[in-house]
């Protein structure tokens, strides 16, 4: 697959291509709006990662000159904007999904990958306790620069689920770097356990444990909602995103507070065996 990578920060650009062609990626690059413009409309790309302040011309509208020439391939925009208009007019513009700078490589990676699979996702069957050591992989850096101890209650011979794994790995990532956020302020102590089990009548579950301050109580359903964010600097997205990757996975999502503090988030698939929904 082809990604076009637009970044006016050269040392940035050199790393994000150097991840990208690591994970199999053929790679363009372009450093100023104008150039990224003309290259979006005249090659065929998969994907495109996006900055927004470029020279010479804005991201935003580099993204609205691809769709107004009928690029339909996703767009993953970086950008080191935390005002929520300024993310709502990426989305309007025609973004797919949002970074904030800083962010990791391997979630950059993680994200194209999810999005390539949007339109038609593989389900195969999936052992999620994989799924748990592949993420804590992948911020594994991460979590020691956060000084966050993770605790692991994995259920051995935990049933296999039908579903597409990047997707599963994207929704257990922002689940645990939720986890992570919520705990930024407290001056040591962090930790995050956690868990999967499985039972005849819940299906697979898993869970992801903070010691935070916990989620209001008028926010446990509505967080789950687009452009609804307990974060001061959130864009209210993350949630709403692995909210849509589990129903298409006839899964759910919630959240609980913890009665000694902090939140949980728990997700629940059916097992491989057991008959879907049908719509």
């Amino acid at each position: 697959m082809r990604i076009l990578v637009v970044e006016d920060d050269l040392e940035l650009a050199a790393q994000l291509c150097a991840a990208l062609e690591a994970a199999g990626f053929a790679v363009d690059q372009e450093h100023d709006g104008e150039a990224a413009s003309v290259a979006g409309t005249v090659e065929v790309y998969s994907a495109a990662v996006l900055d927004l302040g470029l020279p010479r011309k804005d991201g935003l509208s580099v993204l609205r000159d691809w769709r107004e020439a009928g690029c339909t391939w996703p767009v993953l925009v970086l950008t080191a904007r935390n005002r929520w208009s300024d993310k709502v007019a990426g989305f309007n513009a025609g973004a797919d999904d949002y970074l904030t700078k800083p962010f990791l490589m391997d979630e950059v990676v993680l994200r194209l990958r999810a999005m390539l699979r949007k339109e038609a996702p593989e389900h195969r069957e999936v052992d999620l306790n994989e799924v748990v050591l592949d993420v804590l992989r992948i911020i594994r850096s991460d979590l020691l620069n956060r000084n966050t101890e993770t605790v692991l209650e994995l259920q051995p011979d935990l049933p296999a689920v039908l579903g597409d794994r990047i997707q599963l790995q994207q929704v257990l990532l922002n689940l645990v770097m939720n986890g992570c956020d919520a705990m930024a302020d407290l001056p040591d102590g962090r930790r995050l356990v956690l868990r999967t089990a499985a039972t005849e009548e819940s299906g697979v579950l898993v869970s992801v444990q903070d010691v935070g301050r916990g989620i209001p109580p008028e926010d446990l359903e509505r967080i789950f909602l687009p452009f609804v964010s307990s974060k001061s600097n959130g864009m209210g997205l993350g949630l709403a995103v692995c909210t849509t990757i589990l129903e298409s996975h006839h899964g759910e999502l919630w959240a609980t507070n913890n009665p000694d503090g902090g939140a949980a988030f728990h997700f629940r698939l059916p097992p491989r065996d057991e008959p879907t929904p049908t719509h």
